[in-house]
């Protein structure tokens, strides 16, 4: 295939497909920027694990005590509240107290171990209704500041979660940094092999033709080709509907 003619023949139409491409993605971007909330809060597991790591035969020969409540299966877990948005969230902006829900374990104690700035003001107690919620009411959550609290349980080393409401904002779930890094180098690579399959089906086309003789080839490579679009499309709209969001530092 002379590729010199074939440009000459289409490339006037092979660039206005790629100025058409950018010119979508970069007005494709801009809206869904300017549509974000700028009042996001953040929360995300910061750490976990087992105060004792002992085998069952281990455990029934131990008593353990932690301030004066005996416990058989104690555990930590740091999880970290915060503000991720561009707007600061007020005390006005959450009609109710932040919720953090255990599952499958029993609250034995909590406290805010850590302040991202020492003025970040809040209250933290257990929920009337339930002795496994923990309430946190924060004063104010200027942008990037955060503070940490730590639950000690009894049972199951399960993840919380976290419910909150915040006016004309949104709550999302922020990923640890190793498991964000796993994913998006998985993701990547993922996209990137798909996109090199299709660009070797888009060159593989062109060189066919319009031959009657692979016209059966065409119809499957071209099937192959809308396939592998839809996929990496889906995959994308996948990754933004999940919002991975990371803490600063």
């Amino acid at each position: 295939m002379d590729w010199s003619a074939w440009w000459v023949a289409h490339g006037e139409t092979a660039w206005a497909s790629i100025i058409s491409i950018i010119v979508t993605a970069a007005f494709g971007y801009l809206f869904y920027r300017r549509a974000e909330k700028p009042k996001r809060l953040g929360w995300g597991i910061m750490s976990k694990s087992r105060i004792i790591n002992a085998g069952d035969n281990e455990r029934a020969n131990l008593n353990v005590v932690y301030k004066n409540q005996e416990v058989a299966n104690p555990n930590i877990v740091v999880l970290r509240v915060g503000n991720l948005g561009k707007s600061a969230i007020l005390r006005s902006d959450l009609p109710e107290p932040i919720r953090i829900m255990l599952h499958d374990t029993k609250l034995v104690a909590t406290e805010i171990v850590a302040r991202s700035n020492p003025d970040v003001k809040a209250s933290l107690d257990t929920s009337a209704d339930d002795p496994n919620v923990v309430e946190l009411d924060p004063e104010l959550f200027n942008k990037g500041e955060s503070l940490e609290v730590q639950l000690v349980t009894d049972g199951e080393l399960s993840d919380p979660t976290v419910h909150a409401r915040v006016a004309d904002g949104e709550v999302v779930e922020v990923v640890p940094k190793n498991d964000f890094n796993e994913h998006m180098n998985s993701n990547s690579a993922w996209i990137g092999v798909t996109a090199i399959v299709v660009l070797v089906i888009n060159l593989f086309l062109e060189l066919l033709g319009t031959s009657k003789t692979f016209q059966w080839a065409t119809l499957v490579l071209g099937a192959i080709l809308v396939i592998g679009y839809i996929i990496i499309i889906a995959r994308i709209v996948k990754d933004w509907r999940r919002r991975k969001y990371r803490w600063a530092d």
